[in-house]
């Protein structure tokens, strides 16, 4: 998708254009809208064929947030952090989510990555089998050395 600024549409960032990747599900929603289009204009549109409103976009964000079963306020703007997080657990690197939320700084990227300290601790977990398997791929290594590395602390 190609996001730009055009008549009666200005893109958050002035002048902005941006190239939105998206899978295969929203493809298909987006191919069924454009079979039997409500609007020339706008690709998502009211029943219509008129500009959603903020409102309108608004409620049919609460009733989607309704349907999820989701408990807390539901917001546009939370779609787009939940976007961002499940990103982050699916561990697509950090600089790929910044240009997909079109940020200019990693800092500002890093706001929306809401990850759990269960799952870090998960990720280090990751690193048991560290000394196990240097053995296994170093032939020439002495095994007493490396048991010496992973127990200096003891």
């Amino acid at each position: 998708i190609y996001v730009r600024s055009r008549d009666g549409f200005t893109t958050k960032t002035d002048n902005s254009e941006r190239a939105i990747p998206i899978n295969g599900s929203l493809f298909t929603v987006i191919n069924q809208l454009r079979q039997n289009p409500r609007s020339k204009i706008y690709p998502f549109c009211s029943i219509t064929g008129s500009k959603l409103s903020d409102r309108r976009l608004l409620e049919a964000c609460k009733v989607v947030g309704k349907a999820a079963e989701i408990k807390r306020r539901v917001f546009l703007h939370k779609f787009r952090h939940t976007f961002a997080t499940h990103l982050v657990k699916r561990r697509v690197p950090i600089e790929a989510i910044q240009k997909l939320l079109g940020h200019s700084s990693i800092n500002e990227t890093m706001i929306y990555t809401h990850v759990r300290t269960e799952e870090l601790h998960s990720d280090v977990e990751l690193l048991n089998d560290l000394g196990k398997s240097r053995e296994v791929d170093d032939e020439n290594s002495n095994p007493d050395n490396q048991s010496n590395v992973f127990n200096i602390a003891a």
